[in-house]
């Protein structure tokens, strides 16, 4: 059944977006992204945050030019984007994310409207259909594959939005990820299994993935990151974890002011960003609340395909720390 936005007019009036993107050294990928994004006509409050993962090519330069809020983390390494993007999560302001790829170029003219405005008040998240096209070709195109949407019913965040309440609840994208890939499948598992949401697919909201090198060795480059998945996934089976990132769910003190909800933390330094200035926050130095006890697990399937066996490693969930603040930079 087609859903129907009801009262518009306060939707546009009440909710306001935080679109957050990691990225390393992809600037000619980042640019024509946030080129899709800045040619839209958004009809509320929006912020653009792209959290700069070390990168030495002339990304900074890139998003000067569109006037994002930019971050710069310092990184000398190809890793897991899970640090940096957790870094935007926490600057957001907007009651509604939309976390996105820095390859993923928008081709429908209201994405980020309709993205943040027919998010239902509770129970899901909205994922884009998404192609892998090259927008910079010209002539005629292949048929292009569908990485998601209703033919590919993945539930990842090539371009997708969901509540920042579900997003903290579940504490972020996993950094135990340290390594490239499953990360995003194990954040898809932590909203579905860990809080019970269900994604929906927008078939009319269309974005391209833009095919870029990856590395030739990338099977291995990936496969201590398959491996810790399936260990967590084999953990949250047998109730040893819960469906949530490794520190748990992230406490959120909120201040008010005019179009946004600003998140401190007790303790944390306010840093600025103005131009290309760098932040050196490595992932060990975030503490995040740790949850008292597991409630009942339900045996969901995976986002993977999984083989039934036993890891050779096997996983051993985090031990409890206490509650303790997480720093965290203010806007």
């Amino acid at each position: 059944m087609k859903r129907s936005i009801q009262n518009p007019k306060s939707k546009i009036q009440n909710r306001h977006g935080s679109i957050v993107i990691a990225s390393r050294n992809h600037a000619q990928l980042l640019h024509r992204t946030l080129a899709s994004i800045r040619a839209q006509r958004v009809p509320f409050r929006y912020e653009l945050i792209v959290v700069d993962d070390g990168s030495t090519d002339d990304t900074g330069q890139v998003c000067r030019r569109y006037g994002v809020d930019y971050c710069r983390l310092e990184n000398d390494r190809y890793r897991n984007p899970s640090v940096a993007r957790n870094f935007g999560y926490r600057r957001a302001r907007g009651e509604v994310v939309i976390a996105q790829s820095d390859d993923v170029v928008h081709r429908s003219p209201r994405a980020v409207e309709r993205l943040v405005l027919e998010l239902a008040a509770s129970g899901e998240f909205l994922i884009a259909t998404v192609h892998d096209r090259d927008p910079g070709r010209s002539g005629t195109h292949p048929e292009p594959r569908q990485y998601t949407g209703p033919e590919n019913r993945r539930p990842l965040f090539f371009l997708g939005s969901l509540w920042r309440r579900d997003l903290y609840a579940i504490g972020g994208n996993d950094e135990d990820f340290a390594e490239p890939g499953y990360e995003d499948n194990w954040f898809a598992d932590c909203l579905m299994h860990g809080l019970g949401l269900e994604p929906r697919y927008l078939p009319d909201v269309i974005a391209w993935h833009q095919p870029h090198p990856r590395p030739y060795d990338l099977g291995k480059v990936i496969e201590p990151s398959r491996l810790l998945y399936q260990q967590k996934c084999d953990a949250a089976r047998r109730g040893a974890i819960l469906y949530r990132a490794s520190g748990g769910p992230w406490r959120v003190s909120c201040v008010s002011f005019p179009g946004f909800e600003s998140v401190s933390f007790p303790g944390s330094e306010s840093v600025s960003f103005p131009g290309s200035e760098s932040v050196s926050f490595p992932g060990s130095a975030w503490e995040r609340i740790i949850p008292e006890a597991p409630p009942r697990l339900r045996v969901p399937e995976s986002t993977m395909d999984r083989k039934q066996a036993e890891p050779a490693n096997q996983f051993v969930p985090r031990q409890s720390q206490g509650t303790r603040e997480a720093p965290s930079p203010k806007p």
